[in-house]
């Protein structure tokens, strides 16, 4: 029939709005399992870890490069004492930062300096009070052995 509205046809009438908030409230469900999954499973991090390391290094071949960084990282899961897993940071680049804080090179920061350049570093998790923090006297090898404790902890999403 010409002219003729469904609305008018007198069945039971459905709400799109409804439908609609129904679809995307199961969206947001999915989507917010499918998270859960990923962070109970460290794998955000993982990615993120992985997508800074083919960026900085941007390696010719990046599946053979991230195959790489997955036996380092299943290295350093299963030898924790012998293997580091893979890092942006190497040893040259703690020495420069401690060597940047320590400007009148007296050998040793100050707590202070300390956290920020764990802060700076991006640390999360890392020692408050290292060895000789209380008197303002953190050392090279502590300010060292501190940092690649915490980038061990920040980049281990191989842990549970």
């Amino acid at each position: 029939m010409a002219g003729h509205n469904n609305m008018d046809s007198g069945g039971p009438m459905v709400d799109m709005g409804a439908v609609e908030n129904s679809d995307l409230n199961a969206v947001n469900l999915h989507e917010a399992d499918a998270m859960k999954y990923l962070e109970s499973h460290k794998m955000i991090k993982f990615f993120e870890n992985l997508t800074a390391a083919l960026v900085f290094e941007r390696p010719d071949d990046p599946k053979a490069y991230a195959r790489e960084f997955i036996k380092k990282l299943q290295n350093a899961k299963n030898e924790p004492d012998e293997a580091e897993p893979p890092s942006l940071v190497d040893d040259s680049n703690l020495e420069s930062v401690f060597g940047m804080l320590d400007i009148s090179k007296k050998g040793y920061i100050s707590l202070q300096q300390y956290i920020k350049a764990m802060e700076n570093l991006g640390m999360v998790e890392y020692n408050s009070k290292p060895a000789g923090g209380v008197v303002n006297r953190i050392n090279k090898d502590t300010f060292m052995r501190e940092v690649k404790t915490a980038l061990r902890k920040s980049s281990a999403t191989f842990s549970d």
